[in-house]
């Protein structure tokens, strides 16, 4: 009886919180549909004069992000699909293309996951005749795609999205991931500091002569020539670097963890025309030079 007494409470207070949790996936999914339709997602497309423009700073956060450098323009090209115009907002002043798609109030970011379930995109062309100083990108939750730009300064914060860099050349360019993938073809950048939480990151032909490489929790794969100094810290992901030269010219200093140089394990310094520091914690770092 007592067995009886008990399921007549717990069946019907079971079916009671499912049937809240229930009202309120239906209340949530309700409002971000409705708050959807209210943006008025459309596609846009605008032209801006590139007279007097040698800085970019562009900071997209709800949307995919595409941006390329091409001989076939002379002003700055805007595609958009899918977007909100309302969260839009583009000018030039003080010699700066400034562009941004991002929530401007705070109960705003509630809604994001609406964005990224109608995800757009934003396509911005870059006349390649500008002679370009600092370009500063950001994306926050959308992918990201960057082609054929040369500046004296680049920086480069991706989110939590995948990212695909190629063709970048510049003096210096710092770049940033925080957990989505990241692939980098074919970059050439004097000094470079590579900032990289999570996720995997893949460099194929790296070039440069002074290299900082912070790497937390990512999974590193770069290729390619450094001829100049490095310094890298690593927390718990893995580090795999291949290097064309000659292995004498490499001058490795262990601060700390596991670090093999051709198949040797934490090498003597042999003094080498090009410093390497490397302070490794839990993960391992692999250099194969050739």
């Amino acid at each position: 009886m007592k067995i009886k007494k008990k399921l007549k409470i717990i069946i019907p207070s079971a079916v009671l919180i499912i049937g809240i949790v229930l009202a309120v996936v239906g209340i949530i999914t309700g409002a971000k549909e409705n708050y959807i339709k209210s943006l008025n997602l459309t596609n846009f497309e605008a032209n801006v004069s590139s007279n007097g423009i040698f800085n970019l700073d562009i900071n997209v956060s709800l949307a995919d992000l595409n941006i390329i450098c091409t001989n076939n323009i002379e002003e700055f090209n805007i595609t958009a699909e899918n977007i909100s115009k309302q969260f839009l907002d583009y000018s030039t002043n003080n010699n700066t293309f400034t562009l941004r798609y991002e929530t401007k109030k705070w109960y705003q970011t509630t809604y994001i996951p609406g964005f990224l379930h109608k995800q757009g995109k934003i396509n911005i062309y870059i006349p390649a005749s500008i002679g370009l100083k600092d370009i500063q990108i950001k994306s926050k939750h959308g992918d990201s795609k960057i082609s054929y730009l040369t500046a004296e300064r680049i920086f480069v914060d991706c989110g939590t999205g995948n990212s695909n860099i190629t063709n970048l050349t510049c003096n210096y360019t710092e770049i940033n991931n925080k957990s989505g993938d990241i692939r980098c073809i074919n970059i050439d950048s004097d000094t470079a500091d590579l900032k990289l939480k999570s996720g995997d990151a893949e460099f194929c032909n790296f070039v440069s002569e002074s290299v900082k490489i912070n790497n937390k929790f990512c999974d590193l794969t770069l290729s390619g020539v450094i001829k100049g100094n490095c310094g890298i810290k690593c927390g718990m992901g893995d580090i795999n670097m291949t290097l064309y030269g000659n292995e004498s010219d490499y001058n490795f200093d262990i601060l700390n963890g596991e670090v093999i140089v051709n198949g040797d394990e934490n090498p003597r310094s042999n003094g080498g025309e090009y410093d390497f520091k490397v302070d490794c914690s839990m993960g391992k770092v692999n250099f194969t030079i050739q």
